[in-house]
């Protein structure tokens, strides 16, 4: 279940266009943290239905006391996923199982995101940030490029071993979804064998790896 923390409930069912009734079933956004700060852990672990909780940055708690942060850490001890969200924020910012996005994000994403709850019993929080998964993939593509090609410009031979070591670990660490296996095996496989045989071509890597890349941001 979804535990959608908000004060602001006009501006949710205007960004939700009222669909926030449509998600009952995986969305609760009717409970408040009315607690005391001492009773916030237990206050969390009652939800024995919980998978993740998304908080309204400025959420009005009935103690002073408590933080976003006294809740994330909970969320995190629990084991479970947590999403901030609010209006003053530019770019989101994505960590280990927790999110921390625009306002406008987060309801523009949120129906893909529930149905992608819904049909894979997974909170792919990801999703709220990116609501396709092709936007998902080029995502990805985008911080490979980024990671390998300021290293392949300064390529010589010898700094060789050092830089496709490097590329294929960023293959490896960016490209995490399971569109990608099949194209990470052969890229993956390619480079280690160059590496075996110090067979250190960049030009043909950089084409392999721009040829790669073609398949996905032409979709």
């Amino acid at each position: 279940m979804i535990y959608l923390f908000e004060d602001r409930k006009d501006r949710m069912h205007i960004l939700l266009n009222e669909k926030i009734n449509d998600f009952n079933d995986v969305l609760f956004s009717n409970k408040i943290i009315d607690i005391n700060k001492e009773n916030l852990p237990n206050f969390f672990n009652s939800l024995t239905d919980l998978d993740i909780v998304i908080l309204h940055k400025s959420y009005t708690f009935k103690d002073d006391n408590i933080t976003s942060d006294n809740v994330r850490d909970i969320v995190k001890k629990l084991n479970k996923k947590f999403v901030l969200f609010s209006g003053g924020l530019d770019n989101a910012i994505i960590g280990d199982n927790e999110i921390v996005l625009n306002s406008g994000t987060l309801y523009k994403n949120l129906n893909f995101f529930i149905q992608n709850y819904r049909n894979n019993k997974e909170a792919n929080l990801v999703y709220l940030v990116f609501n396709s998964q092709n936007e998902y993939l080029k995502h990805q593509i985008k911080k490979l490029q980024n990671a390998i090609f300021p290293n392949l410009i300064k390529f010589n031979q010898e700094n060789a071993v050092k830089i496709f070591k490097q590329t294929r670990n960023n293959v490896d660490n960016y490209l995490v979804s399971s569109e990608f296996l099949e194209d990470k095996r052969k890229l993956t496989d390619y480079i280690e064998k160059k590496i075996e045989m110090k067979d250190f071509n960049h030009t043909i890597l950089f084409e392999q790896i721009q040829k790669m890349i073609s398949k996905y941001e032409n979709n």
